[in-house]
């Protein structure tokens, strides 16, 4: 019940319902709890499917919004979209084939199913218990079997519970600076590494006769974005490369394309698992506005649920969602102090920063969060832009009365 109130389903379909235990619980959990304790006051879709009659009692007529009973296989084609679809000790009643088949038509009725199923280390042979014959183990399923989904595990013994999405496009932003090395270096590697289906932009803030510029326009693989009217917004003796402003420009293309958007600086090589990795915390965490991995000096406290205050700024898997409500980058702090601002900005709208528990990427330029002249720059430029507007709290408070507005510093 813990994974499933992480999604906070407004609809949820149980399949293979039996007795209704699962459905009861996301009654009492999604309703009950507030208040809502008559069948007419239910604000909760939560509809189930079973196949066995004999199961069935006014219990489960009581509990569901809509009950029916078949063939799960015909049954879904004829539903609408879910919130949550929970499988709970159903898959290993079919042969492989066939369960690939229900996986499949499951996520085409909802972003997240849920399923449980025992542990290899726990399977064990069953019989038609009840005289039921479809309570027969038939299969039995391994954790690299769904590896061909964005999929997260966990281990309750005897079962493990596996959280499965619909894979999805999402669209990939890299900021470049000049270094075509690093740059294609950090191209190939996302090839190279992801199974997620991914849109690329890059943002060149180099000079159109410039050997990075060349090398982009040669690719057929990318949508290029050229820095062509970057105006500093910065005082005399600042920079920040044009890395708030290109960032901005990547997300004003992407926010109402994809669901989730990566940002990525030109120096990065993508390590197997990274995109898959970010995007499972992305769709498990409702209020995830930032998933990335851990600062090189770990300078900030992790809670257990993955929450923390600020997350390496090298490469974030973003929600669009989080832009469209909060705002872009501001455009008047260097590279090492907007993303800060905006992180602690989007935290009091309510969105969370979550980190993996290990580097999914390699770092390959100069280990900038670990170089203390680097640190030291950053807390100068924040001192130099508090000291000169003096309206941090002016601004955020603005921010939040205006909300949508667009105001970049």
């Amino acid at each position: 019940m813990r994974i499933i109130g992480h999604y906070h389903p407004k609809s949820l379909l149980d399949v293979g319902c039996g007795f209704g235990v699962y459905g009861f619980l996301c009654r009492h959990y999604f309703d009950a709890t507030f208040g809502r304790f008559q069948p007419s006051d239910f604000q909760s879709r939560i509809d189930g499917i079973e196949i066995y009659t004999p199961y069935i009692s006014d219990i489960q007529k009581l509990v569901y919004s809509n009950l029916y009973i078949g063939d799960a296989f015909e049954i879904i084609d004829t539903l609408n979209h879910y919130d949550v679809i929970i499988c709970i000790g159903i898959i290993e009643h079919f042969t492989k084939e066939k369960g690939y088949q229900l996986l499949e038509k499951f996520l085409q009725h909802s972003n997240t199913v849920i399923i449980a199923t025992p542990h290899p280390d726990c399977w064990e042979a069953q019989c038609a218990w009840y005289g039921n014959e479809n309570e027969r183990h038939i299969s039995k399923w391994l954790p690299q079997d769904f590896d061909k989904y964005i999929n997260t595990q966990t281990i309750i013994i005897p079962d493990y519970i596996i959280e499965l999405h619909r894979k999805r496009k999402i669209g990939v932003g890299v900021v470049a600076y000049g270094n075509t090395d690093l740059l294609e270096g950090t191209i190939e590697s996302l090839k190279a590494t992801t199974t997620v289906d991914y849109e690329l932009v890059v943002f060149d803030n180099s000079a159109d006769d410039s050997d990075t510029r060349k090398y982009l326009e040669k690719r057929d693989d990318l949508i290029l974005l050229k820095n062509e009217n970057f105006v500093t917004k910065l005082p005399d003796g600042w920079s920040n490369a044009g890395g708030a402003f290109g960032k901005n420009r990547v997300i004003e293309y992407f926010k109402d394309k994809y669901e989730f958007i990566l940002l990525s600086d030109s120096d990065v090589e993508f390590q197997h698992g990274c995109l898959e990795n970010m995007l499972s915390v992305a769709l498990s965490k409702i209020d995830a506005g930032y998933v990335g991995c851990p600062q090189a000096n770990m300078g900030f406290a992790v809670h257990e649920s993955g929450v923390t205050e600020e997350l390496a700024s090298i490469c974030n898997l973003t929600c669009a969602r989080m832009w469209q409500e909060v705002g872009l980058y501001p455009e008047c702090l260097m590279y090492y102090s907007y993303d800060s601002w905006h992180t602690t900005l989007a935290n009091m709208f309510g969105w969370r920063t979550y980190q993996l528990n290990k580097d999914y990427y390699v770092h390959h330029a100069h280990s900038s969060q670990r170089h203390p002249g680097v640190i030291a720059q950053a807390e100068q430029d924040c001192r130099k832009w508090a000291e000169t507007e003096c309206k941090w709290e002016q601004y955020w408070k603005l921010r939040l009365e205006k909300g949508k507005g667009k105001i970049y510093g």
